[in-house]
C-alpha cells in the first residue's frame, strides 16, 4: 500500500477518535524536518462566542513506512490512533498557547546546561563525547547518551510550570532505549540516536497481535511470567490488548 492509499484510510478512521470538539479537514504529506511526515489539519468545532484566538491548527507525525513498522504503527488503525493523540494535544495547545518563545541570552543558555549536567549526574559519571553529545555511565556499566546541544536544551530547560523543580523526565523506563534525542522541542528516549526516534516495545505488541490473529490463547501481558511459582494462576489476571 503507498503512502496516498494508506493516509486515505487512515483520514477516514481519524474522523472517528478525535473529540467532538476538535474536526479534522485533511491529512496530507508534507515537508518540513529531513524526514518525512504528515499533517492533520484541524479545526475547533465549536468555540465560545467570545474566543478571540486561533481556531485552525496542525497536528504532525513521521510518515515513513520503515519508521511506522518499527514503531508498530504500520497498520491504518494504529497510525490512525498516533495521530489522533497528536491532533488532542494539538487542540489542547491551540486553546491553551505558551507564552511566545524568547531567544535565551548566552548567561541563560550556559546556567540551563549546568542544570541539565547537574541533573544527568545524579544517574551516573557524565561524559562530554562531542557537542550535542553525552554520555551517561551508571555505576553498574550501563549508560545512556544524551544527543541535544546546550542552544537546543535552553529552549526547554526552563520549567513550564514555576512550581517545578524538573523541566524533563529523565526516567528511563527500559533499558533498550539507551539515547535522550533531542526532537520536535523535547527530549525523547528512543533506540537509536537517528531521528526520529523509535522507542522501545514496538516489537512485543506487534508480536501479541500477529498472534492473536493467528488464534492464539497464550500470550499478553503478565504481571508474573507464566510458570511462575510466586505468580498467580488465574488466567483472568492476563492482560491481553485489543
Amino acid at each position: 500500500m503507498d503512502d496516498s492509499a494508506f493516509l486515505y484510510e487512515v483520514q477516514d478512521l481519524l474522523a472517528g477518535l478525535v473529540g467532538e470538539d476538535v474536526v479534522v479537514t485533511a491529512v496530507r504529506p508534507v515537508g518540513g524536518r529531513p524526514w518525512p511526515r504528515v499533517e492533520v489539519a484541524f479545526r475547533l468545532a465549536d468555540p465560545p462566542p467570545a474566543w478571540r484566538g486561533q481556531t485552525q491548527g496542525s497536528a504532525y507525525a513521521p510518515l515513513a513506512p520503515d519508521w511506522r513498522y518499527a514503531t508498530g504503527r504500520e497498520e491504518p488503525s494504529g497510525y490512525a490512533q498516533l495521530l489522533a493523540d497528536e491532533v488532542e494535544r494539538a487542540a489542547r495547545r491551540l486553546v491553551s498557547p505558551r507564552p511566545p518563545a524568547t531567544t535565551p541570552s548566552p548567561e541563560q543558555v550556559a546556567e540551563r546546561w549546568h542544570w541539565l549536567l547537574d541533573r544527568l549526574a545524579l544517574n551516573g559519571t557524565v561524559h562530554q563525547e562531542a557537542h550535542g553529545r553525552l554520555a551517561v555511565i551508571r555505576e553498574d556499566g550501563t549508560s545512556f547518551t544524551v544527543l541535544v546541544t546546550p542552544e537546543q536544551w535552553a529552549l526547554i530547560g526552563e520549567p513550564l510550570d514555576p512550581q517545578a523543580d524538573d523541566p524533563q523526565d529523565f526516567n528511563q523506563l527500559n533499558p533498550e532505549d539507551t539515547y535522550l534525542v533531542f526532537y520536535e522541542d523535547d527530549l525523547i528516549w528512543s533506540t537509536r540516536p537517528e531521528l526520529p526516534p523509535i522507542g522501545w516495545g514496538a516489537e512485543i505488541g506487534r508480536q501479541i497481535r500477529q498472534a492473536i490473529a493467528q488464534g492464539r490463547t497464550d500470550v499478553g501481558w503478565y504481571a508474573y511470567a507464566p510458570g511462575d511459582p510466586d505468580g498467580p494462576v488465574d488466567p483472568d489476571r492476563r492482560w491481553t490488548p485489543t
